[in-house]
Formats: structure tokens, C-alpha cells, sequence
């Protein structure tokens, strides 16, 4: 976003299909430490070093 938060579209199943949602990377990370999904945190924090790194090579 223009203003620097990061956004992630998922698609979270719902009955029997996968429904899209757009959620910040808190929220993800919060998820990932409570399911104890410590590579999914991992890749999170990897990608989100990029995406900021990216930005300001930009400036």
C-alpha cells in the first residue's frame, strides 16, 4: 500500500470452497505463531525483509 502496509490476499476454505480474503501481515504472522506454523513464519519475515528492502532501494 501507498502508505507501506503490507497486504496478503489468501484464500481461506469456507465449507467447500476457498474464499478469497485480504489480510495484514500481523494478523498472518498471529496465525502462523498460534498454529505453530514456524515456517510459514519464517517464509512470512523472508518475504516481507524483501518487499521492505525492495521499497527503499526505491527512494
Amino acid at each position: 500500500m501507498p502508505d507501506g502496509r503490507l497486504l496478503w490476499h489468501v484464500r481461506l476454505w469456507e465449507r467447500d470452497r476457498a474464499v478469497p480474503h485480504v489480510v495484514g501481515t500481523a494478523t498472518l504472522v498471529a496465525f502462523a505463531r498460534g498454529a505453530r506454523l514456524t515456517s510459514l513464519e519464517r517464509e512470512l519475515e523472508r518475504l516481507v525483509r524483501i518487499a521492505t528492502e525492495g521499497r527503499r532501494g526505491g527512494e
